[in-house]
């Protein structure tokens, strides 16, 4: 094994990437309408260290223009105007976008009354202030996540009408979606393998094949039976409602359909389906992908290196001493340590790369593409970063954490398992010599 514990930099204050990985360098607007008291202010602060732009604004219509002449990422509403006011604000900066910019509020006075208008409103989420900015910058991106316009939204329309497939498919595409036609529901299984459709829009009679019984066959495989599924139907009967309940996940909608009416409901269906989706594939804490998603994409990884005749790594990240901090400070502090992590590994890495939390104090991150060396670069330069991050203690106190890394590159008959194992001796090895450093298995 090989271990390092510094890489080369021009400076001291050189970005956190390399020629191989370059960081994420777009601009997210947070535009807040807010009174400006001392929570607007901190809040802004806080957007502005988690890579925001915050605007903070006090009048609606100075927000409205300014978003019409730059579009924001999110919108965070306060205490600056009444709740009832905030229907024209989202309505005029969302007017005419095929995917609608998170909206959030935040207030002082946490009522029902308030909650009932956000509903309807149909804003992403509902803060009481004093807000974690942690929090609200987690909301914002799970939904440009789900939002993303580099992974549109794809339908699989069932119809055997080509005309009327091929009318309500112009609507979908029109909306940015990505649309494949099937003309039968027997072949729907084998068009999922290679669309990987986010949801199932079919007629509700095809012969021998009742729409709702595509439903009942997703729900029959486990990486399928999150697919939800919307029904056309000429007509709607207590029978065909009560199993679209039995099956779950099963949208019933009226013909003739317009395209609004098809559009929404479409974006509404798939952006549920796609949070729940996250949330089973993600790390409650972090946000980031849970050890089982890892694992089961470190074994693709594997089987796509190996077809590319590429190269990947497997990384490990070990917070130093972090039962200390624990046993020190408490969980909560230990919690934001793991979160502040898990922000820089967000905005250290490829789109390309995958990241995720492995377990306790553990991260873990899969670079295809890149061998042993190029991988040590990356993750010294993060080390690097986050032992200059200052955590706060309760008492006052300040402190810093250190990383142990280990990497593992792909060779010859390697498995998922093997290259875990070797990244994690990997680790062990950067800890007995001395911690704070990386080291190649």
């Amino acid at each position: 094994m090989t271990t390092g514990k510094t890489a080369q930099s021009n400076s001291k204050s050189a970005p956190l990437q390399s020629v191989e990985h370059p960081k994420r360098t777009e601009v997210k607007l947070a535009f807040i309408l807010d009174l400006p008291d001392s929570s607007a202010d901190e809040l802004s602060h806080s957007l502005a260290l988690m890579g925001f732009t915050p605007r903070l604004f006090t009048d609606k219509d100075a927000l409205i223009a300014s978003a019409k002449a730059h579009t924001p990422t999110c919108l965070i509403l306060g205490d600056a105007a009444p709740m009832e006011s905030y229907e024209t604000v989202i309505q005029e900066i969302n007017e005419f976008r095929a995917r609608k910019i998170p909206v959030l509020i935040a207030r002082k006075d946490d009522t029902a009354e308030n909650r009932l208008i956000a509903a309807r409103l149909k804003t992403d989420g509902y803060f009481a202030k004093p807000v974690m900015a942690a929090k609200i910058v987690e909301e914002i991106e799970k939904r440009i996540e789900i939002r993303s316009g580099s992974n549109p939204f794809r339908v699989l329309l069932v119809d055997d009408d080509r005309n009327q497939a091929s009318e309500h498919a112009g609507y979908l595409k029109r909306a940015g979606m990505d649309v494949e036609i099937v003309a039968h529901p027997s072949m729907v299984l084998a068009r999922i393998a290679d669309f990987d459709p986010d949801i199932i829009v079919a007629e509700r009679d095809t012969p021998d094949f009742p729409a709702v019984d595509i439903a009942g066959m997703l729900r029959q495989h486990d990486a399928h039976h999150w697919i939800p599924v919307i029904i056309l139907a000429d007509y709607i009967d207590a029978s065909l409602r009560l199993e679209a309940i039995r099956q779950g996940s099963v949208d019933i909608i009226p013909k003739p359909v317009s395209a609004p009416v098809l559009t929404s409901s479409v974006a509404g269906s798939i952006e549920r389906a796609r949070m729940m989706k996250s949330m089973m594939l993600s790390d409650s804490l972090t946000g980031l992908y849970n050890q089982a998603t890892m694992k089961k994409m470190l074994t693709a990884e594997i089987a796509q290196s190996i077809r590319d005749k590429q190269t990947c790594c497997l990384v490990m990240f070990d917070l130093d001493d972090f039962k200390n901090i624990n046993d020190t400070y408490g969980h909560p502090v230990g919690d934001k340590v793991l979160k502040s992590l898990a922000d820089l590994l967000r905005n250290s890495f490829r789109k390309s790369d995958l990241f995720g939390r492995f377990g306790g104090e553990e991260f873990t991150a899969l670079l295809p593409n890149t061998p042993a060396a190029g991988a040590l670069i990356v993750v010294n330069r993060i080390r690097e970063e986050f032992e200059k991050i200052v955590h706060h203690a309760p008492d006052g106190e300040n402190f810093n954490m250190t990383l142990s890394i280990g990497i593992c590159e792909r060779a010859g008959a390697m498995n998922a398992d093997d290259m875990v194992d070797k990244a994690e001796q990997a680790v062990l090895a950067a800890k007995r010599a001395g911690k704070n450093q990386a080291s190649v298995a």
